[in-house]
């Protein structure tokens, strides 16, 4: 059973969620900028640190914001990341293309959602 949300605070909401996909291309692109930094530096603790915790965030907001087509590769990114950060590694070709992959479909959902009026 779902109550309906007061008018205003539904638009409220709206705004929040425009001003949200209106800064998602830059928020993207800092995460390809660290992964892109982490695959420079071959898995150093620091870079690969920062992209975990860069994609982590940005995962949990774009779901809360209801973008499950930019969250759901970024979830993917964020596991990858983390198995990373447990073994204090990052790993082979078929780990990097996990992450190019899922990197490629955040950032296409995201143009999309950049595109929306």
């Amino acid at each position: 059973m779902s109550e309906e949300l007061d008018p205003e605070v539904e638009e409220a909401i709206a705004a929040l969620r425009v001003a949200y996909v209106r800064e998602l291309g830059p928020k993207l692109e800092e995460v390809a900028q660290a992964i892109a930094s982490l695959r420079g530096a071959r898995g150093a603790a620091a870079e690969l640190q920062l992209a975990y915790r860069l994609a982590h965030r940005l995962y949990g907001s774009a779901g809360a914001y209801g973008l499950g087509d930019v969250a759901a590769p970024l979830g993917v990114i964020e596991a990858q990341l983390y198995s990373a950060v447990e073994a204090e590694l990052v790993t082979d070709e078929v780990w990097w293309s996990a992450v190019d992959a899922a990197l490629a479909a955040a950032l296409r959902a995201g143009r999309a959602r950049c595109a929306e009026p």
